[in-house]
């Protein structure tokens, strides 16, 4: 049997005592995030740092009908170490466009 709860410590990955740090971003939260059932609600953008309008865009557009948290699961997915700390933090809408 697989073992699914997990802390909030684990999740998040707090590591040392310094709590002005980010916490690490966890790549397979941020794809179940994205993927197109939970991604219509911009739950992924939330966990990445992005701008208080982005959730707001996901909702009113369901998601432009699912497009967006489609190619957002993508390149989250296919995206390494590096792509991932860049997507941390992004301000727009689009996590693909630099």
């Amino acid at each position: 049997m697989v073992e699914v709860c997990h802390s909030v410590e684990e999740v998040l990955d707090f590591s040392g005592s310094d709590t002005t740090e980010l916490p690490k971003i966890k790549k397979w939260l941020a794809c179940v995030l994205s993927f197109p059932v939970v991604g219509v609600t911009g739950a992924h953008s939330v966990y990445l740092g992005c701008d208080p309008y982005v959730p707001v865009v996901y909702l009113a557009t369901v998601g432009v009908f699912g497009i967006l948290p489609a190619i957002d699961f993508f390149v989250i997915l296919f995206s390494g170490k590096e792509k991932l700390e860049a997507l941390r933090q992004k301000k727009g809408v689009f996590l693909w466009v630099d």
